[in-house]
This record gives structure tokens, C-alpha cells and sequence, in this order.
């Protein structure tokens, strides 16, 4: 069973990581269910690259496959990649179902 997004990426109250994961709660479901596999894909490439910022890695995006994606640039770097826990597993648990 998947768990909600809270189970892997959450943040203190009243912290601008807990606005944001608060908002991509509402948009896109506590289990990421409104995103297709390919736009989670794109989500966790692009949290990945901003958060540990690889060397010799360019990432470019638009925003125009998920809404509001630049807002998660906001993020700490530490709730980038919970997130990106968040959505690996919710691919995983896609592909079991």
C-alpha cells in the first residue's frame, strides 16, 4: 500500500517547506495520484538535480508539464529529496497495482 506524501516528506508547521508540501498536497493529491508516471518522472529528475546540484548535469524545464513547478525550487534541500523518496515510491507503487 502507498503511503501519503506526509509519511516521507514533511516539514515543522508554519515552515515555508510545510506551505509548500501543503500545496502540492492539494494540487496534485497526498499520493501524488494527479500526476502521470512520466510527469513524477520529470518532478524527481528536476528535485534531484536542484537539490544536490551533480556536477556536470544540466537540468532544463518548463513549466508547462506541471503547474507550478518552479515553486518547488523553494524547497530545502532536505525536503527535495523526501520528496523525491515520495514520488519513487509512488511510481513503485503504481506499477504494482
Amino acid at each position: 500500500m502507498i503511503k501519503p506524501l506526509g509519511y516521507y516528506a514533511s516539514a515543522p508547521s508554519g515552515t515555508k517547506d510545510a506551505e509548500i508540501l501543503s500545496d502540492i498536497e492539494n494540487s496534485y493529491g497526498c499520493w501524488l495520484e494527479k500526476l502521470s508516471n512520466a510527469q513524477k518522472s520529470t518532478l524527481l529528475i528536476v528535485l534531484m538535480a536542484l537539490a544536490i546540484k551533480p556536477e556536470g548535469v544540466y537540468v532544463e524545464y518548463y513549466g508547462d508539464n506541471i503547474p507550478n513547478i518552479k515553486h518547488f525550487s523553494d524547497l530545502s534541500n532536505g525536503a527535495k529529496l523526501s520528496l523525491c523518496n515520495a514520488i519513487i515510491n509512488a511510481i513503485k507503487s503504481e506499477g504494482k497495482e
